[in-house]
């Protein structure tokens, strides 16, 4: 798996097929190349300052910050005195809860280890989650799985998918990785000017046209500096009134 991208850019057999890779077969290559594919993965994720992700699949355990006394309407709705509230995201009224983008796709939300059946929650702007019938959940108790009660989680999906210049462009650094060309690894280190995860990096799209990598400059064109927008910036922090917690480990999700 690479460690920056959240999945794969492509596949052993995408690379096997293409004709950058002729003189390979899976039996000799197959686990180098594959190595490669996680290598390349994580370049493309650096060079598109994070724009490029792949899909990345979540589970979290949100918190609202600070809980106030009393119970509050929502969406008409005034519920008995054991949910409290705090100052929460507004939109048009509704509580929600800002989860990471983009294409955010919810895939299962336990509360007291019960599945919610997804006709009662939505997402607003496409990554806010609101809840259709009644408030969210103020008590998490990450000491316990979420399959008990007491325990509220999100399980989501969200990032660009590779699509078929990522692919492109990946197959030809896997291809450019094989030879074993180390002048181009070495001034592929560092491309756009962009800070990822505490990493600064910085190189300008015309030193990627002199490598001789079409694919590689196309996708720069697309999500490089001059291609897409800026990333926007995303944190629990930001989440006006939530804290989104990842469990790993013990009996927790």
């Amino acid at each position: 798996m690479p460690e920056l991208a959240c999945e794969a850019v492509v596949t052993l057999d995408e690379v096997l097929e293409a004709s950058c890779a002729c003189d390979l077969n899976e039996d000799d290559h197959g686990d180098l190349i594959e190595e490669y594919i996680d290598d390349a993965s994580d370049v493309l994720y650096v060079l598109s300052g994070g724009r490029y992700t792949g899909r990345c699949t979540r589970i979290v355990r949100p918190f609202r910050d600070v809980w106030s006394c009393g119970p509050r309407p929502i969406l008409g709705y005034s519920w008995p005195s054991m949910y409290n509230y705090e100052s929460w995201v507004d939109w048009d009224g509704v509580d929600s809860i800002p989860l990471q983008g983009p294409n955010t796709e919810i895939l299962e939300i336990l509360i007291d280890g019960d599945v919610i059946d997804p006709s009662d929650y939505g997402l607003l702007n496409g990554n806010k989650l609101f809840r259709r019938t009644r408030a969210w959940p103020t008590v998490n108790d990450v000491t316990k799985a979420d399959t008990e009660n007491g325990t509220f989680s999100i399980e989501y999906r969200f990032g660009r998918a590779p699509n078929r210049i990522t692919k492109r462009a990946g197959i030809e650094l896997v291809c450019q990785m094989v030879k074993g060309d180390a002048s181009t690894l070495n001034r592929l280190r560092g491309i756009v000017s962009a800070n990822v995860q505490g990493v600064t990096v910085t190189m300008d799209n015309d030193s990627i046209n002199d490598l001789g990598l079409p694919e590689l400059s196309r996708f720069m064109d697309v999500y490089g500096n001059r291609g897409l927008g800026v990333v926007g910036v995303w944190s629990p922090e930001l989440n006006h009134g939530w804290h989104l917690v990842e469990v790993t480990g013990g009996s927790g999700s």
